[in-house]
């Protein structure tokens, strides 16, 4: 049976992968400064999502379901992903910005939507959305305008730059492999 993808965020399926790997919801609660509560409701909330049960409580901790294994996989692959393209951090305040290179409708209609959960659930990170033309996206990125590009349609991204297709409207998300050092 394949688990099917639904809108689920990063910060939940970073807090549903601590959680099965410590076996513990009370222990993920502890190292992430929340209430298990609050991880309880997150974990519920997937839940809904995917429409199936991911674990089993128990007074030994938590056992995942198989269809909890399977979004145990998933989150594992996107994570190891999402982590290759570590974001810069502002010397001296602590906080995380991306930056993002696009063309106009995108960045006005497509990204604030999309990046609106991840500054609610991190307060740290923010966003630095850099609008260019399709003919100039590469330029810039290269030129180290941005950290990450999000375009439709192929584009000639050198080899210094680590590429990834997303969603089944071919779009693209890259990332420069010097953000990652």
């Amino acid at each position: 049976m394949s688990l099917l993808m639904p809108n689920v965020g990063l910060a939940d399926l970073d807090l549903f992968f601590r959680a099965a790997k410590l076996k513990s919801l009370r222990e993920c609660a502890r190292q992430l400064d929340m209430t298990p509560g609050a991880v309880s409701k997150v974990i519920k909330r997937l839940e809904l999502k995917v429409g199936k049960s991911l674990l089993r409580r128990s007074v030994s901790g938590i056992l995942l379901t198989s269809e909890g294994n399977e979004l145990m996989e998933i989150a594992e692959k996107v994570l190891k992903l999402t982590a290759a393209m570590a974001p810069t951090t502002k010397k001296n305040s602590g906080n995380k910005v991306w930056g993002i290179g696009s063309l106009s409708f995108i960045s006005s209609k497509l990204l604030p939507p999309l990046l609106e959960p991840v500054c609610e659930s991190r307060s740290r990170t923010r966003f630095r959305i850099v609008e260019t033309g399709n003919n100039q996206l590469v330029a810039n990125g290269l030129n180290g305008a941005f950290e990450m590009a999000v375009h439709i349609g192929p584009l000639e991204w050198t080899r210094v730059w680590s590429s990834y297709e997303i969603g089944k409207m071919r779009w693209g998300l890259y990332a420069s492999r010097s953000s990652v050092d």
